[in-house]
């Protein structure tokens, strides 16, 4: 049996994700049998990204007008 983490109280890559779930969630699951896999954190995507850009962008300029 295959499983699927998201872990969507986090947007990042950071100690407790990779810790947490890439170590001990994985590894007790092997225990019970099971496959599991997270979905890869938006950080690193493109796209999201630049939506936070253009959020900041925006607040920046409503700051300055």
């Amino acid at each position: 049996t295959d499983v699927l983490v998201c872990p969507v109280g986090f947007v990042s890559d950071h100690l407790e994700i990779r810790l947490d779930l890439d170590v001990e969630a994985t590894d007790r699951a092997a225990e019970l049998g099971l496959r599991l896999s997270r979905i890869e954190m938006p950080n690193a995507d493109e796209a999201f990204v630049g939506v936070l850009a253009d959020i900041v962008r925006r607040r920046l300029a409503a700051v300055t007008a």
